[in-house]
C-alpha cells in the first residue's frame, strides 16, 4: 500500500531519503529540527530551508491533495507573524540594537528594515521545519518510525504504539470519506459552495467523532 490515503506509507520508496534506515530518518529529522530552532542565523537557516526543499522535491509527493492542510498552517503562521508586529512593531531593531524606519504608519506602527528582516529569518524558519516534518512524514513508514523510536530507547510499547497510530490513520481517513459520501447520497449538504463553513465543520465532527 502507498499514498493512497492520506500521508502514511507503508513501503518504502525508491528516493535516497526513503531508503534510509528507520533511525537514520528519525536522528536526521531530529537533528534537522535542533539545528533549525536553535539558531537564528540566516547563513545556517537558509541552507538548512534549501536543503529541505530538495529532498522534499526528490519525494515527488502530490502537495494539492493536502492544500487545505498547508494552507491552514501558513495561514496560522502568518497570523502568528502579524501578532508579534501588534506586540511590538520594533522587536527586529530590539534585537538587533539599531533602528531603520522605512515607513511610519503613526508613532507606534512603523516599519523599520531590522524587523523585516526578522520576521523574513523567522518565516524561514517556519517553512524550513514545515518542509524537514514533511520529508519525514511523507518518507517514513509505521515500521521504521517504531524501529527509529527503539533505536533512541525508547519503551518497546511506546514505540509499538506509535506503529500503531500511524497504520490507523488510514483507517480513519478511508472510514470518515466513505461516511462522508453516504451521509450526502441521502441527503446531507456538505458541499463548500452550497453549505456555510460552520454547517460543513459541524458535520464533520459529527462524523469524526465517533
Amino acid at each position: 500500500m502507498s499514498n493512497n490515503y492520506f500521508l502514511i506509507s507503508f513501503v518504502p520508496g525508491t528516493t535516497f531519503l526513503e531508503r534510509l534506515q528507520g533511525a537514520t530518518k528519525v536522528r536526521l529529522f531530529l537533528a534537522s529540527l535542533f539545528l533549525i530552532m536553535a539558531s537564528f542565523d540566516i547563513r545556517i537557516i537558509l541552507p538548512m530551508f534549501l536543503f529541505q526543499l530538495i529532498l522534499l522535491c526528490m519525494l515527488k509527493p502530490d502537495l494539492h491533495r493536502y492544500r487545505y492542510i498547508l494552507l491552514f498552517i501558513i495561514g496560522m503562521n502568518l497570523l502568528n507573524i502579524f501578532l508579534y508586529y501588534l506586540a511590538n512593531p520594533l522587536i527586529g531593531s530590539d534585537a538587533v540594537g539599531q533602528t531603520t524606519v522605512l515607513y511610519r504608519f503613526s508613532s507606534y506602527f512603523v516599519v523599520t528594515a531590522e524587523t523585516l528582516f526578522y520576521f523574513f529569518v523567522r518565516l524561514l524558519k517556519i517553512a524550513s521545519v514545515l518542509l524537514a516534518s514533511l520529508c519525514f512524514i511523507f518518507s517514513i513508514t509505521p515500521s521504521q518510525m517504531a524501529a527509529g523510536l527503539y533505536s533512541l530507547k525508547i519503551p518497546y510499547k511506546i514505540c509499538a504504539v506509535a506503529s500503531i497510530g500511524l497504520r490507523y490513520i488510514p483507517d480513519i481517513f478511508r472510514d470518515y470519506t466513505n461516511i462522508k459520501t453516504s451521509l450526502q447520497m441521502q441527503g446531507m449538504e456538505l458541499d463548500a459552495k452550497k453549505a456555510s463553513v460552520r454547517t460543513r465543520l459541524s458535520q464533520t465532527v459529527m462524523i469524526l467523532f465517533p
